[in-house]
C-alpha cells in the first residue's frame, strides 16, 4: 500500500474508516498517509469532516491521475505473476459464491472457449465479496447491489428460493400438503446479518425449527438430500440435487449483480467474458 493508493481508496470509500477497512489497515494509518502525500505535494487534497472525506478542487483534478497510477502498478504486478507462472498472459479473475462458480460457471466453460479460446480464467469462490476497487478481482457476481463510482453493475435474473426435501424424507407424504412448521429446517447462517431468509424465518416463527445452519447452500442441499430435513435453498441448486419443493410461504428472492470495474469496460476480452457470464447465469436461473 502506498500514499497514492490510499488516496484512491478514500475516493472509492467516501470515509477514512471505510478506506481503512478496504485496505486492511487502521484509520490512523490512512490519515498519516494522506498527510504525507499532501505534504510532499504541497497541496490539500482531502477535507476530512464528521460526515466523510471530501476532495478539494486540487484533489479532484489529481484523482484521475492517481487512479491511473494505481492501475498501472496493479497491471505491472499482474503481468509479473503471469510471467512467473509461465503463461505470459494475465487471467481474467472472477469472484462469486461457491454455487455460482461450481454449479453455474464451471459447467459452461466450454462455451467460453469456443468464442475466446485464449482466455485464461481465475475463478475464486468466497462468501466474502472481493474488492474490485483494490483489484482483488476483475469482475464479480454479488447478491447485493454494489456502490461506488468506479463500478459498473448489471442486474441479472434473481435467484429464486424455496423449501426442499428428498423423497426419502417425505416418505410418501404429499409435498403440497406439508406443514413447514412441523419440520426440521436447514437454513442459511445469519453471519451476514438480517438477510431476507433470516427475516423470513423470524416473521413466520420458524426459527425454533432450524436444526442445521450453514453459510453454504450446497451444504444445505446435500443435507436435505441425505434426509436430514427441509432445506431453504436456491431452486436451481435444489432441483439439480433431485430435491422436491414442499409447501411453504413465499421466500424473498436474492438479487444477482454482475459487477465490473469501470476502467475495464472497453477491454475486449473483459467484454467477451462479461457477456459469457451474463448469458450463463441467465440460462441457469430463468
Amino acid at each position: 500500500m502506498n500514499d497514492v493508493q490510499t488516496l484512491v481508496a478514500v475516493a472509492e470509500s467516501g470515509t477514512l474508516s471505510r478506506a481503512a477497512e478496504a485496505l486492511s489497515t487502521s484509520v490512523s494509518t490512512v490519515g498519516r498517509r494522506l498527510d504525507a502525500l499532501e505534504q510532499s505535494l504541497g497541496l490539500t487534497l482531502v477535507v476530512r469532516t464528521v460526515d466523510g472525506a471530501f476532495f478539494t478542487d486540487d484533489g479532484e483534478r489529481l484523482l484521475p491521475r492517481a487512479r491511473e497510477s494505481v492501475e498501472a502498478v496493479q497491471a505491472f504486478e499482474r503481468a509479473a505473476v503471469a510471467l512467473r507462472d509461465g503463461t505470459g498472459r494475465e487471467p481474467v479473475r472472477i469472484s462469486a459464491t461457491e454455487p455460482m462458480i461450481s454449479d453455474i460457471l464451471a459447467p459452461a466453460l466450454a462455451d467460453l472457449s469456443k468464442v475466446s479460446p485464449n482466455t485464461i480464467l481465475q475463478l475464486t469462490s468466497s462468501n466474502e465479496p472481493a474488492s474490485l476497487a483494490r483489484r482483488e478481482a476483475d469482475m464479480a457476481l454479488r447478491l447485493v447491489r454494489p456502490t461506488g463510482d468506479s463500478l459498473i453493475a448489471r442486474r441479472l435474473p434473481d435467484i429464486q428460493l424455496g423449501c426442499f426435501a428428498s423423497d426419502a424424507f417425505l416418505a410418501g407424504r404429499d409435498p403440497k400438503h406439508i406443514n413447514i412448521a412441523d419440520e426440521n429446517l436447514l437454513a442459511f447462517d445469519n453471519s451476514f446479518g438480517d438477510i431476507a431468509e433470516v427475516r423470513w424465518l423470524r416473521e413466520h416463527d420458524l426459527e425454533p425449527n432450524v436444526t442445521v445452519k450453514s453459510l453454504s447452500s450446497r451444504t444445505l442441499t446435500n443435507a436435505a438430500a441425505a434426509g436430514v430435513g427441509v432445506a431453504i435453498a436456491p431452486k436451481f441448486l435444489a432441483r439439480r440435487a433431485g430435491l422436491v419443493e414442499v409447501n411453504a410461504p413465499d421466500i424473498p428472492v436474492r438479487q444477482v449483480w454482475l459487477v465490473l470495474h469501470r476502467d475495464l469496460r472497453h477491454n475486449r476480452e473483459m467484454q467477451v467474458v462479461r457477456n459469457w457470464v451474463a448469458t450463463t447465469v441467465r440460462s441457469a436461473l430463468v
